[in-house]
């Protein structure tokens, strides 16, 4: 049945290919968001909001009459130096609750948090275990901690997205990663000082979160991602087995050390460069999530990694014959 869905942020990454599925499936969308679709063709659906702006944003949510919502809506860069930065996190995500409760057509909200709520490699024991380390981080717990306490008037849910990639990965990380690879500049420091991961291919977490929203759970956080976790080593060889690119060529940790280093020095000028010392250490250490919930609930997703890098290389060919 044809059901009426609100995505906040749905013209970032995720945002984009979860409406792409919902269009096809032929349901009544909204996006609501400060930045214009990615994804041209869905400029039908997109309503310039900014979630901080509280009257607005209720209104357009009353207006709509949504069946249910999904939450996307973020600052999402690491760049800030304290809470205020990330403010649409905490306060947009009250006037979020708001908006939610003047609405009484809603059945479920889902709401986007982040895996950062913990340090990279830290396995929480619950729900309510945290140990963010960084100020996006921080005020994602804020996020969950705000819809936690809340009184809320429909059944809501709190994702945590792990390392997600896929089509539309325009403004992410993986872009360059990908990039690297075909174009034969990537440099491999081997699985033994390389991480192993929870990634998440985006149409399975696009099949994860629908699961979800018809599903009964209410009250939870689920991790969103694939498994079992892959070695980024062994991801790069895939894609460029698949791109009929030269295998990666290996190169010592030190001279990646100091590339990263060298990021790092540009970055102090705003000097774009693929790597710095955050990534490095994203790349070097493991990170594994609990996805078994998501699993139990929603079963096996639809596409293995080697599906998705293929669909990942389709979508490039596509989008630079665009640019």
């Amino acid at each position: 049945m044809s059901a009426r869905i609100l995505v906040t942020g749905g013209s970032g990454f995720i945002g984009t290919n979860l409406i792409e599925y919902y269009k096809k499936k032929g349901h009544s969308l909204l996006n609501l968001d400060i930045d214009r679709p990615l994804n041209k063709e869905q400029s039908d659906v997109y309503a310039k909001i900014d979630i901080l702006d509280r009257e607005k944003f209720i209104n357009k949510v009353q207006d709509f009459k949504p069946d249910y919502v999904i939450h996307l809506a973020a600052k999402a860069d690491l760049l800030g130096k304290d809470l205020k930065y990330y403010d649409a996190n905490i306060n947009g995500v009250r006037n979020l609750v708001d908006a939610v409760n003047s609405a009484p057509t809603i059945k479920k909200l889902i709401v986007a948090s982040t895996m950062l709520v913990c340090e990279v490699g830290y396995i929480p024991a619950h729900d309510d275990d945290y140990k963010a380390t960084t100020f996006y981080g921080k005020s994602k717990v804020e996020t969950e901690e705000i819809i936690k306490r809340s009184k809320i008037n429909c059944d809501w849910l709190i994702i945590r997205p792990t390392s997600i990639w896929g089509p539309w990965i325009v403004n992410t990380s993986y872009r360059p990663f990908f990039e690297m690879i075909l174009n034969e500049k990537y440099r491999d420091i081997g699985e033994n000082r390389t991480s192993t991961k929870t990634y998440g291919f985006v149409l399975n977490s696009v099949f994860q979160i629908d699961k979800l929203l018809y599903s009964k759970a209410k009250g939870k956080v689920f991790y969103i991602g694939d498994k079992p976790s892959y070695n980024i080593s062994n991801w790069a060889q895939v894609i460029a087995e698949e791109s009929n690119k030269k295998k990666p060529k290996k190169v010592s940790f030190f001279i990646v050390k100091i590339a990263a280093l060298c990021g790092d020095a540009l970055s102090f000028f705003k000097i774009s460069f693929p790597l710095n010392s955050f990534r490095l250490k994203n790349m070097t250490k493991d990170n594994e999530c609990n996805v078994d919930h998501i699993y139990n609930l929603a079963g096996e997703p639809p596409y293995s990694m080697r599906d998705g890098v293929k669909i990942t290389l389709e979508w490039f060919k596509t989008f630079y014959s665009k640019v």
